[in-house]
């Protein structure tokens, strides 16, 4: 009886162990999920601060080249350049490559503000994140959008130390004036425009009580990867498909860069209006949707999978088609989860599937499938094709020089009438013999 009683106590004593290295395996494995990212703390402090310092220089004027000197306010020059040289301070006190890159010279100098952080294994792929110092000549700017900058900043803060495999830039633009910052950091970058991975522009973000993300349809994987961010990170934020007024994306999504805007879902009533103060912000709001994008800008720089989808073009194959310009465009793509974007002559014209019948004009055509997986990775196949009419034969009537086919008529002819000529004089004389 004893060593019954022995043995069931080992048993009993087996069983709970194994429950408690279930429960603890379980609890492991939820911890590892849930530390998948380092722990982003976004500092609502810091978007404060940072805000009311810009803020507090004054409204910060960029001029177009339009604007005659005596229009231009010294003292909002003097603001804007304060401002540039905080925004430029605090990306170096974050580790940042910074620089000011001087898009304009007249009426008044201007600069974008740079700042980069290099990436390891994928250096040369480019992830952007952006908001404008500016602001509108009749408004402090603050929600338009210093606290924008204060964000991009505070996520260059976030990230100072860790190691990323693609290179982030951390830029402030002038976006008030044109043309926009962005254009033109696009136009002073020819080399990196096809290294650029993603962009996300940070625009208002302080006002109600939800932000939102707006895209078009080829950058809906962006969007897709925004919102996925916002669920990891407990938070939600809403999608627009289109664009909200000008912003400094645009210019990125007019030369095919993935690009989307992050704004509040209701727009302030104080847009560019002497109403836009620190007073009226909602930091809550503005520290849970940079919460979000620091999520996203991390999981874009250190991707799961580096590996590009494979694609390949089978028709049209580099080939010169007569007649026919009605083509079938069919492809292949190793991820099937990739997003797909077809470019024709440069041109985006969308998601197009494979075996559509596409109508091509006479003359040569160039074709770009890309794909797009969920970590940003692209792969890109491109193809030629040259639409031709039949040979036609063509008959020349006028003029001196006619076409080899008249020659041949006339030959044929001369020499049919000799052939005549000649017979008819054989039969002659064959009738006098």
């Amino acid at each position: 009886m004893f060593v019954v009683k022995k043995y069931a106590k080992l048993f009993f004593a087996f069983i709970l162990i194994c429950i408690l290295s279930t429960i603890i395996i379980s609890s492991a494995e939820n911890t590892s999920v849930s530390l998948a990212s380092p722990y982003l703390r976004v500092n609502a402090s810091n978007l404060k601060q940072m805000t009311e310092e810009i803020v507090n220089y004054g409204p910060r004027i960029t001029y177009s080249k339009s604007v005659s000197a005596t229009k231009i306010d010294k003292k909002r020059v003097l603001a804007t350049d304060q401002s540039v040289e905080y925004i430029k301070s605090m990306m170096e006190t974050y580790g940042l490559n910074t620089s000011l890159e001087e898009i304009r010279d007249e009426p008044v100098i201007t600069n974008n503000v740079v700042g980069i952080k290099q990436g390891n294994d994928l250096e040369k792929q480019l992830i952007i994140v952006c908001s404008h110092y500016d602001t509108a000549t009749t408004s402090p700017g603050a929600d338009d959008t210093a606290l924008g900058v204060a964000a991009t900043l505070e996520i260059a803060r976030i990230l100072q130390d860790y190691e990323l495999d693609r290179t982030v830039y951390f830029i402030a633009f002038p976006e008030h004036s044109w043309p926009m910052g962005s254009e033109r950091w696009i136009e002073m970058h020819p080399e990196l425009k096809n290294n650029v991975t993603a962009v996300i522009g940070i625009d208002q973000i302080g006002y109600g009580n939800k932000s939102q993300v707006t895209y078009i349809q080829q950058t809906s994987w962006l969007a897709d990867f925004v919102q996925k961010s916002a669920f990891d990170t407990n938070n939600t934020i809403g999608g627009h498909l289109g664009m909200i007024g000008v912003s400094d994306h645009i210019p990125f999504i007019q030369n095919n860069i993935p690009a989307v805007e992050i704004i509040e879902s209701e727009i302030t009533p104080f847009h560019h209006k002497p109403g836009d103060t620190v007073e009226t912000l909602n930091f809550s709001l503005a520290e849970k949707t940079t919460e979000i994008v620091v999520e996203a800008v991390y999981q874009l720089a250190t991707p799961e999978d580096i590996d590009p989808p494979m694609v390949e073009i089978t028709s049209p194959r580099d080939q010169v088609i007569y007649g026919d310009n009605i083509i079938p465009l069919v492809y292949n793509v190793s991820d099937n989860g990739s997003h797909i974007q077809v470019l024709l002559e440069g041109q985006n014209i969308g998601e197009i599937v494979s075996g559509t019948t596409l109508i091509f004009e006479g003359g040569k055509h160039d074709v770009e499938v890309r794909a797009t997986d969920g970590y940003g990775n692209k792969g890109i196949a491109i193809t030629s094709v040259k639409v031709e009419k039949y040979p036609e034969v063509v008959y020349s009537r006028s003029g001196k020089n006619n076409s080899d086919m008249d020659t041949y008529l006339i030959y044929g002819g001369v020499l049919s009438l000799l052939i005549i000529v000649a017979c008819l004089w054989a039969y002659n004389k064959k009738l006098k013999k």
